[in-house]
């Protein structure tokens, strides 16, 4: 039994090929300690709706384990999960950020401050994060290192986050991290508020560097959130949700196409059938450019009558959520209405949908990432008199579009009309959350702002701008639930990538 399990969490797609340049170089410097071998294990715990990382980067680590998530990287999960990967199998855990570059003695000295009787050991003082230059300079020099004083970038003295050693049974019994936290942001304070309740953390003089990469668009978003987590938890005196899948790297379980075509029941095939035709065909990522072709075959649906009806556009970003796509497309094909147009902005760019229905067009617009990025470039395409923003994981009651329709018909002189939506814990909403409104064409401006609440944000400034009121006959309330919102936390753009 090595007496010091190593573990680092990653994601690395092809939209971040900084981490997973840095993810190598800090599996070669662990390699590079000069602790024994027989005396540490790299545990590499990769979370995407893939495994993005290369056979010869994930082979520097003595363990793999890929966990299917393709929403917004939770960080204290992937701690969890190599926790949770050797119970009993090594005395004390090291938590490493991928982009963290240790010393080359960092393991052999916290493992010793530790066999010394301290449960809690930061293996620094200081942390360099490196500029890009800098980074660069530091990647075409291993595996020797430049002397920090010719490296540039930002130093911060004790900063929370990047690495912490703990005694394994200590972690155990803390619960390990709060997987309610979603990207990265105050996840870290809170665990290590928690720790030093629990014990004194020893600490390192010496100083580590960081690795430059590129910042999500959001992540003053997550963090906002987050914020709010970590003082929810610091009331409640610092007790953490122990739900039973803590760790498990089956948290999210992937469907198979196999799953989704059971929604269909007996009207669908997976494979060409006499009497069935092509109705949806994807790609489904398996790993580094390795994908599956995945078709499903309807029963054909008699022809629609050419009607001067007005057409009503549904524009929907996706990014990964076949999972509940296909259940949120059936729920449209389906309206008692059948004049509309759906937008579907593929926002992950590579999983080649095709419907053959002609009244849904798929766009692929992966430049940017986020929701708000996605539903304005899909209401350039809107060529209907209203539209509506629906989410990926949502459901359409059959009379959502015709009610909608019918009462801009009967209030000319409105430009919005807004519904109830049902939620998940089962309360009714009505508020300007995206399924809730729609418009006339000429008012759905490609303005989505990527901000916590951007739905409201977004018909509210809408309202305000044209001097709109349920008062003044502008704005219409039914007093109807036509909706139901999934609130998925598997893959999409609600969560995280906004």
């Amino acid at each position: 039994m090595r007496p010091l399990a190593v573990i680092v969490g990653i994601r690395a797609n092809a939209a971040e090929s900084d981490r997973a340049r840095n993810l190598k170089l800090c599996l070669e410097t662990l390699r590079a300690q000069d602790l024994s071998s027989e005396d540490f294990e790299i545990i590499l715990v990769e979370q995407d709706h893939a495994p993005q990382v290369r056979p010869e980067i994930s082979a520097l680590a003595n363990r793999y384990q890929f966990a299917y998530n393709a929403g917004p990287y939770n960080r204290g999960w992937a701690f969890n999960i190599g926790a949770k990967l050797i119970p009993g199998a090594a005395e004390y855990l090291l938590l490493l950020d991928a982009d963290v570059l240790l010393r080359r003695d960092s393991l052999r000295r916290v493992l010793e401050l530790l066999r010394a009787g301290h449960r809690a050991v930061r293996p620094y003082r200081e942390a360099l994060f490196l500029d890009r230059e800098s980074t660069e300079r530091v990647v075409a020099a291993w595996p020797e290192l430049p002397a920090h004083s010719d490296l540039g970038g930002t130093a911060f003295v004790n900063p929370m986050g990047l690495s912490i050693a703990v005694e394994a049974g200590l972690y155990e019994r803390m619960g390990g991290h709060d997987e309610r936290f979603w990207g990265w942001g105050w996840e870290d304070r809170e665990f290590w508020e928690r720790l030093e309740h629990h014990t004194e953390v020893a600490r390192l003089p010496d100083r580590i560097l960081h690795l430059h990469h590129e910042h999500s668009q959001i992540k003053e978003v997550w963090a906002a959130t987050n914020q709010s987590l970590f003082f929810e938890s610091l009331e409640s005196r610092r007790k953490i949700s122990e739900e039973p899948s803590k760790g498990d790297p089956e948290k999210y379980p992937k469907e198979s196409i196999d799953d989704l075509v059971r929604r269909f029941g007996d009207m669908a095939r997976t494979v060409p059938t006499d009497g069935y035709e092509l109705w949806f065909s994807c790609l489904i990522p398996k790993g580094p450019g390795e994908y599956s072709d995945a078709k499903i075959f309807l029963k054909p649906e008699s022809l629609l009558s050419i009607s001067d009806a007005p057409i009503i556009s549904i524009v929907m970003p996706t990014y990964y959520r076949l999972h509940t796509l296909l259940n949120a497309v059936d729920s449209i094909r389906t309206q008692t209405y059948p004049h509309w147009e759906l937008i579907l902005v593929d926002n992950a760019g590579d999983c080649n949908y095709y419907f053959a229905d002609k009244r849904i067009h798929v766009f692929v617009d992966a430049q940017r990432r986020g929701a708000a990025y996605a539903r304005n470039s899909g209401v350039k395409h809107a060529t209907g008199e209203f539209v509506c923003f629906f989410d990926d994981d949502d459901v359409m009651f059959p009379k959502y579009l015709e009610r909608l329709v019918a009462t801009f018909q009967n209030h000319p002189e409105a430009g919005m009309i807004r519904c109830g939506m049902r939620k998940p814990d089962g309360w009714d909403n009505f508020t300007y959350a995206t399924p809730e409104c729609c418009l006339r064409r000429a008012y759905a401006t490609p303005t989505w702002i990527p901000e916590h609440g951007q739905d409201q944000t977004y018909f509210k400034t809408i309202a305000q701008n044209n001097d709109w009121s349920v008062e003044n006959g502008k704005i219409v309330v039914l007093g109807e639930v036509l909706c139901a919102a999934g609130f998925d936390p598997r893959g999409g753009l609600r969560r995280g990538d906004l």
